[in-house]
């Protein structure tokens, strides 16, 4: 297996990045790179878990496929491509897409990003919805810094994925 490495992730993949890096043995996880951590307040919290991923039941004019393609469109900038290829996954597993969300809207990484001991980028754009979230982890890690990808939309591993690679690589490197 490997002995030491980094970890990297995406809004709820930056939860499970923390997790990781929280629960390996010491000195395992060399580096962090979490993009969207989701810090929010316990009132956003708790009114992103009641609306964002309600159970819907299938519609018989099928509308529930419209309301799904204007939850993802509406978070601005995704190419139709891209907001159908979320909207498709989304579909794929229809009866439980909403335990995901929901168990993230649970998750509050405040008491956990200060525990985290290895150095940590916070890689974001700035469309990301959960860059303020970014920010404000930035001063809860004692070793962290922020670099925001100006001009991209969000996820940045899927709209330009060189870039990410890019500065995942010299942050590791540096």
């Amino acid at each position: 297996g490997l002995e030491k490495f980094a970890v990297v992730g995406t809004h709820t993949g930056a939860s499970l990045a923390l997790q990781i890096a929280l629960q390996a043995e010491p000195g395992r996880v060399t580096h962090a790179i979490l993009s969207g951590i989701p810090l929010m307040r316990p009132e956003t919290r708790e009114q992103l878990h009641n609306s964002w991923a309600p159970e819907t039941p299938p519609q018989e004019d099928g509308s529930h496929f419209a309301e799904v393609w204007a939850r993802y469109a509406a978070q601005g900038g995704a190419r139709p491509a891209f907001t159908t290829m979320l909207t498709t996954s989304l579909f794929s597993v229809w009866e439980r897409y909403n335990w995901a969300y929901n168990a993230a809207f649970r998750y509050d990484p405040r008491p956990d990003l200060p525990k985290l001991t290895c150095p940590t980028l916070f890689l974001t754009s700035d469309t990301d919805l959960l860059l303020r979230a970014d920010e404000r982890a930035l001063t809860l890690v004692p070793d962290s810094r922020l670099t925001v990808v100006e001009g991209s939309e969000h996820p940045l591993p899927w709209f330009v994925p060189e870039r990410f690679a890019r500065e995942i690589v010299s942050f590791v490197e540096s």
